[in-house]
């Protein structure tokens, strides 16, 4: 399987959260999200629906 992602998928996380709540996929109880990119997994913070209503930035992404 090929990555889809140049070098790190930080960025379309932070952008696909934000659509994830503007077209109410999901609401502000929603948790989080994680994507693994070869051997590394990416992971944003838990209660992001809640406290950041799905507003992240990528530094707050742990890989």
């Amino acid at each position: 399987m090929t990555n889809p992602f140049s070098s790190d998928p930080r960025p379309a996380m932070v952008e696909l959260a934000a659509l994830i709540y503007d077209r109410q996929l999901s609401d502000s109880a929603g948790g989080n999200m994680s994507v693994r990119s070869g051997d590394r997994i990416y992971v944003t913070p838990r209660f992001m629906g809640a406290r950041y209503r799905w507003r992240i930035r990528a530094d707050m992404i742990s890989v």
